[in-house]
């Protein structure tokens, strides 16, 4: 499965060039996509929001992405440092 899109990024902005993904509801609030193929997950969408969260990991060149923001850092490790960029103890706010 190839990828072409962006980390946090509006649904119109983000597309699966190759393969089908497949659908998880995890939760009543949210929907993970994923390789049907080797499983590796690829978006996180809330039930009505526009805005996917991409796995950076998923994507061919992940490094031509700048980090804006730290979310969820209430559950992150000790050692990951967080004073470079706004901070959220959950996830952002909303434009």
């Amino acid at each position: 499965m190839h990828l072409d899109g962006g980390c946090l990024c509006g649904d119109e902005d983000f597309r699966v060039i190759q393969g089908e993904p497949k659908i998880y509801h995890s939760t009543a609030e949210g929907v993970r996509r994923f390789c049907g193929r080797c499983g590796t997950q690829l978006v996180f969408q809330t039930v009505g929001s526009p805005v996917l969260d991409v796995t950076i990991a998923s994507l061919d060149t992940p490094d031509v992405l700048q980090p804006e923001a730290h979310i969820w850092i209430e559950s992150k490790r000790s050692y990951i440092g967080t004073q470079d960029l706004p901070s959220f103890h959950k996830k952002r706010p909303a434009d």
